[in-house]
């Protein structure tokens, strides 16, 4: 997984997003939505708080992705 985010190309990136919803849709999330998106909204405080040090407003930029 480091490796595809580390690609940079847009065929890694598609495939990096691919995994984020897979996992989502294993946590009982929709398979259109990723992990940010659905955390973002409802369950994810601490994990937007987290993502947001890594990349401001990460969250909020991927709501409805």
């Amino acid at each position: 997984m480091i490796a595809v985010a580390l690609g940079g190309s847009d065929r890694y990136w598609r495939i990096a997003r691919g995994y984020d919803r897979m996992g989502n849709a294993v946590t009982g999330g929709l398979d259109t939505e990723t992990v940010s998106s659905r955390a973002g909204r409802r369950w994810g405080c601490v994990l937007c708080r987290i993502l947001d040090w890594i990349e401001k407003d990460y969250c909020r930029k991927s709501e409805g992705i």
